[in-house]
């Protein structure tokens, strides 16, 4: 459980990344560490979505939550979805 809650920290944080240049860097570093893998990360991703019988709830709401924050921040690049303020976003809280 260590190890998700890590996770989710480590995505929590990138979702807050505004900075075009942090964000490519972190795109190519995670390009990099899985190039030696046979199968692509969204592949093994949309597999997990596909909703594994081992797979807790809490872990299946957090990937599918993760995958809308994905398809959130490509209209985002694209222009179509205006991006909200990381302050803004905090205040919510």
């Amino acid at each position: 459980m260590f190890n998700e809650a890590r996770k989710i920290q480590l995505i929590e944080r990138v979702i807050k990344i505004t900075d075009e240049s942090t964000l490519a860097s972190i795109e190519k570093l995670l390009k990099k560490t899985s190039a030696h893998k046979k199968q692509k990360p969204a592949v093994k991703f949309s597999g997990a979505l596909a909703g594994k019988k081992s797979m807790s709830p809490y872990k299946r709401k957090v990937l599918s939550d993760l995958k809308q924050a994905v398809k959130e921040m490509h209209l985002i690049k694209q222009g179509k979805l205006k991006a909200r303020n990381a302050e803004d976003i905090l205040n919510e809280l």
